[in-house]
């Protein structure tokens, strides 16, 4: 690679087309295959940009996903091949390329020596020096847990059917399932005539789960190209923090094991290939046995006996050079070992300066490059509000729906309406907006991380409005059952989602079985049976207990005497339950908003209507005019030290230490930073 610095997957839209913006400068970089229907939405954008024929809309999420990163690489050579026929004048693109390299870089002391040539030694040297650039690798990041209707092995399919010569980023947990659909395409081997077409990363945030996931893979005769080590707390997204280890110590124990890990996979790949050569040679001796029965008459019942007793898995039957189920042949192990990155709130050069004297090959950076238009897609509006963002609203949340601790920007759209529908679930009755959009969860549109949820039948997003509506009810159940327990009530009915429907009867008036009511009796009045004994607290504190309408008689809860004043058990109790309900309401549909940004700039910039229906339908009349959607983005708290737009140039030279400096100098490291997040996800 010529840069050491790489620009790692972000969300679901913000590095789609990356490296059609930052490839042929050389820079790699790593698009999400999540939503193959936002890659479609991207191909078809800019067919009608640059006045493509790119033919019709693909059909399925294997030909979304291979057509897509066709079309990236066809793209990315094409804007290559134009730059390299760039002339060195000082302030071309191709120039750029050269400039944005630290000074220390073999490339760069080339490229400024050419200058100090004239004539034809001149014209020699920038030929030279052409013929050695090459761009950004394209690859491709697979969460490998998320496979609802086999979305993960459709995203192997599609990037081994394409035409990309990249890597396949694996994260997001182990599934050796996917690595099974890995093992079945010849373009992920190494042979002995050439190095794999398609190689495979491993993103990791310790060391066990590299090896564990490096042998497996060893087992298949399958190389790892790259172990990329990444922050567990401190890379925005998903907040991992199982392992608990720091960064720079996980690096430091990779560093001390590279040799033991290569030696080790390197051995199992070597017994791989032994025992597909005997395989090999076993069957050109069962052949040329079958030979000898065909001479004989026999040559048709042997072959079919023959088959039947031999048949590769149906996947791989086909493929060229089969035997016993592996897609090729001549499988070598690689002479050296894998490369090992890092990445994780890596944003000055101090820090990887730091991290890249331990012996590594490269960085991740990904939050400072959200406010490089020249290197990221999202909205203008989205771009402003990071680059108002403070460290300060960059929290901990809630807000994944695969329940894992979610780093997340307070400011974004889809927070504040998260915000919003919690304080409409609060608010008294006379003052809720009853407004559609604030009613709990989100329509189920793209149904990505839909997973088996204990009380459903199928699989369930746990932002969805059918699970939101479901949990509710059922922490209800659970609520009333606890204070029953304590207090000797009558217990309840848990309503059901038929029955949660919100409905607001007058103030006063008791919910019965079919109504979600939250009815607010008169303070300091007994609950009845029949009652909702969740009386609203003042507007001002909208995240507070229900208990002010509970009255105690000495310690215990009676329904059948006054009073007005909560024990503190009871209290905390109501406490401890809203606090589940605000942790409820508080999940994002990020399988969609996660892409909105992206969807938020193709429309900025005017694509034709053939592709986005509801335009169509605005102009017959038929619908409103379309809101601008929810936009979920999950920076790490970088993000608060970086203040405007920033160009590419500026940005690379800012992280080589080579150029104007863009955070302040007293900015904490983000090894400082790293611990505190942990400190945080500790309590």
């Amino acid at each position: 690679m010529v840069h050491k610095i790489h620009i790692p997957v972000m969300g679901i839209c913000y590095t789609a087309d990356t490296p059609i913006r930052v490839a042929h400068l050389g820079i790699t970089s790593v698009i999400s295959l999540v939503d193959d229907g936002l890659l479609e939405e991207y191909r078809m954008a800019y067919a009608e940009r640059l006045g493509l024929d790119l033919g019709s809309p693909q059909t399925t999420r294997i030909g979304r996903i291979r057509s897509y990163l066709d079309f990236v690489a066809d793209e990315v050579d094409r804007k290559f091949t134009r730059l390299c026929a760039e002339r060195f004048d000082g302030g071309s693109d191709k120039d750029l390329y050269f400039l944005m390299l630290p000074l220390e870089s073999r490339l760069r002391v080339e490229y400024d020596g050419v200058f100090a040539k004239t004539g034809l030694a001149r014209i020699a040297a920038e030929a030279a020096l052409t013929e050695k650039m090459e761009p950004g690798e394209i690859q491709a990041n697979i969460m490998v847990g998320l496979n609802h209707d086999e979305a993960a092995f459709d995203a192997v399919r599609g990037f081994a059917a394409s035409k990309v010569k990249g890597a396949l980023v694996l994260s997001a947990g182990v599934n050796l399932a996917v690595f099974e659909e890995i093992a079945k395409y010849k373009d992920f081997y190494r042979t002995s005539s050439k190095a794999p077409a398609k190689k495979i990363i491993l993103k990791v945030s310790d060391y066990r789960s590299a090896l564990v996931q490096g042998r497996y893979l060893a087992k298949k005769g399958l190389e790892v190209y790259e172990y990329r080590i990444e922050s567990g707390v401190n890379c925005g997204g998903h907040a991992f923090f199982e392992s608990k280890k720091l960064l720079l110590d996980v690096v430091r124990e990779f560093v001390e094991k590279r040799k033991e890990l290569f030696e080790t996979t390197r051995a199992m790949i070597a017994k791989f290939a032994q025992s597909v050569d005997a395989s090999a040679n076993a069957t050109a001796a069962q052949l040329a046995e079958n030979a000898t029965f065909s001479a004989v008459g026999t040559a048709a019942q042997s072959a079919k006996t023959f088959a039947s007793r031999t048949a590769a898995p149906s996947a791989v039957s086909n493929a060229p050079g089969t035997v016993a189920g592996v897609p090729v042949l001549g499988i070598v192990p690689p002479a050296a070992p894998a490369r090992i990155t890092a990445q994780g709130g890596l944003c000055t050069p101090e820090d990887i300066e730091k991290i890249m004297s331990l012996g590594i090959d490269g960085v991740g950076v990904g939050t400072p490059f959200l406010l490089v238009p020249q290197a990221t897609s999202m909205d203008k509006a989205t771009r402003r509000m990071l680059a108002a963002a403070t460290p300060e609203d960059v929290y901990i949340s809630h807000a994944s729906p695969l329940g894992i601790p979610f780093v997340n920007l307070r400011t974004s759209t889809a927070a504040e309406l998260c915000r919003k529908k919690i304080e409409e679930f609060f608010a008294p009755e006379n003052e809720k907006s009853n407004a559609l959009e604030l009613k709990p969860g989100f329509p189920c549109r793209q149904h990505y991380l839909c997973q088996k949820v204990s009380g459903f039948d199928h699989p369930v997003c746990r932002a969805s409005r059918e699970y939101v509506v479901w949990r509710l009810a059922e922490i209800d159940r659970m609520e009333k059952e606890e204070l029953c327990s304590i207090s000797h009530l009558p217990k309840d009915t848990a309503r059901t989602d038929e029955q949660y429907n919100y409905s607001h009867p007058p103030k006063g008036t008791a919910r019965t079985d079919e109504q979600y009511n939250y009815s607010h009796p008169p303070k300091d009045t007994a609950c009845t049976d029949g009652q909702n004994d969740y009386s609203h607290p003042p507007k001002e504190d909208p995240y507070s207990s229900y208990c002010t309408s509970i009255t105690p008689v000495g310690n215990q809860m009676s329904c059948h005497s006054g009073g007005s004043v909560a024990t503190d058990g009871i209290h905390t109790i109501h406490e401890r339950y809203n606090a589940l309900r605000r942790e409820t309401l508080s999940r994002e549909c990020i399988c969609r908003f996660l892409g909105n940004a992206g969807r938020e700039e193709i429309r900025e910039k005017n694509p034709s209507l053939h592709y986005q229906p509801e335009c169509v339908a605005v102009a017959r009349g038929s619908q409103p005019a379309r809101t601008r959607e929810p936009v979920t983005i999950c920076p790490n708290p970088d993000i608060g030290y970086f203040n405007r737009e920033y160009t590419l140039f500026e940005m690379m030279r800012h992280l080589y230490g080579t150029g104007l400096r863009l955070t302040p100098k007293d900015k904490p490291s983000a090894f400082e930073i790293e611990k505190q997040i942990l400190e945080v996800l500790e309590t």
